[in-house]
């Protein structure tokens, strides 16, 4: 019998709980994205080099390392395809926090790596400026996506790539305005 993978269970979480993909909802700060990058990965031996450079960047900051990509893969809605979903935590004294987060969402995509404020802002924003330096460094055409101010994610189909990496497209942006902004 399999026991649940704890990155499952806080992928559910934070996709149940976060604004990703909808309309605003208020987050403690520390599970508020702040950054994403997309990465084409077009090849068995980009898969892995992007692995690796998460494992390397989970070593160096002293994070825990999670990819439960193999018991995702099982679920039906992905019918075997190729999946990616990894996390990056920091342990505190109470337990672990989620920092990074990389997925390709039901593998019909390139993954996204998800940056979250964390509960040790300093050593996230850390983590998260080598992270993306190491990732554009190995995928000059990474595209940036943009964090909503509520803290959330665009969904895919609100995006459009401009010269800059992503941007939520004009028709869209109502939907990620907190009620503030809508005045």
């Amino acid at each position: 019998m399999r026991r649940p993978a704890p990155l499952g269970i806080a992928l559910l979480f934070l996709l149940a709980a976060s604004p990703f993909g909808c309309a605003p909802v208020p987050q403690p700060l520390s599970n508020r994205f702040v950054a994403a990058l997309e990465v084409h990965l077009a090849s068995v031996r980009d898969r892995q080099d992007f692995v690796d450079i998460l494992r390397r960047q989970a070593t160096r900051e002293s994070l825990d390392f999670e990819d439960v990509s193999d018991e995702w893969r099982d679920f039906p809605e992905h019918n075997g395809r190729r999946t990616i979903y990894i996390g990056l935590y920091r342990r505190n004294g109470l337990g672990k926090n989620m920092e990074v987060m990389a997925d390709n969402w039901k593998a019909d995509a390139d993954p996204w790596v998800m940056f979250l404020y964390g509960k040790a802002p300093g050593d996230a924003r850390r983590t998260r400026d080598a992270l993306i330096a190491a990732l554009e460094a190995r995928w000059p055409d990474a595209h940036r996506i943009p964090a909503t101010a509520s803290g959330g994610l665009p969904q895919r189909t609100d995006l459009v790539l401009t010269a800059k990496g992503y941007a939520i497209k004009p028709d869209a942006q109502v939907r990620y305005q907190s009620p503030d902004e809508r005045r």
